[in-house]
């Protein structure tokens, strides 16, 4: 299974959630379906080129498809009679996207509940450092120089070693970053709204 980082999962993400408009312009019989089709292979094929990953040519493969039936080098050879070129290149647009998402999934599934462990791992290790105080310590937004810093003192932890190991041994240096300010910022934020409800 492709391993993707989390900046990659993130914008894979966001492109799969425009699949319900895509969805909603066919509902609509709009004339632009196709071509919004086109235009979505197009941004995902992107996505997986800038995180040189070979997926890119599947995607690449779906839009040539559409491509061929608008220029009719895909012949309709539909069995229950002749249909409209419009509703044939359609019918390759919906083809498209069904088997994009098929790919997709899988890919996004296996990455959200990846991220989600390493999140928990993560919450798990600042509970450890805010019994200890070391929470206070803690700058506000990490760099790269904090971020050595902080597994430092997680790896030589006893009680926290064990999920600091497991986190370097399978995330990238810069996921590791992103994902603890994400936690961080959701610590505090929880921490704002129970001292609002004092």
């Amino acid at each position: 299974m492709l391993k993707i980082n989390y900046r990659t999962y993130e914008k894979l993400v966001l492109v799969s959630n425009q699949v319900p408009q895509l969805v909603d312009l066919y509902e609509q019989r709009n004339g632009i379906f196709t071509e919004s089709v086109k235009l979505w292979l197009k941004n995902v094929e992107k996505i997986f080129k800038e995180a040189k990953s070979t997926k890119a040519s599947e995607f690449s493969t779906l839009r040539l498809m559409i491509l061929s039936g608008e220029r009719g080098v895909i012949k309709n050879d539909s069995s229950s009679g002749h249909i409209s070129k419009r509703k044939f290149v359609d019918g390759l647009g919906i083809q498209a996207l069904t088997q994009s998402q098929n790919n997709l999934q899988p890919i996004l599934s296996r990455s959200e509940e990846e991220f989600s462990q390493y999140k928990q791992l993560i919450r798990k290790m600042f509970a450890v450092a805010s019994d200890s105080e070391f929470i206070d310590k803690i700058p506000k937004h990490f760099t790269t120089f904090d971020i050595s810093f902080f597994w430092k003192n997680f790896l030589s932890d006893p009680i926290t070693s064990s999920w600091a190991s497991r986190i370097l041994e399978s995330a990238s240096y810069s996921d590791t970053i992103i994902l603890v300010n994400e936690v961080l910022d959701e610590l505090r934020k929880e921490q704002k709204q129970m001292m609002m409800k004092k």
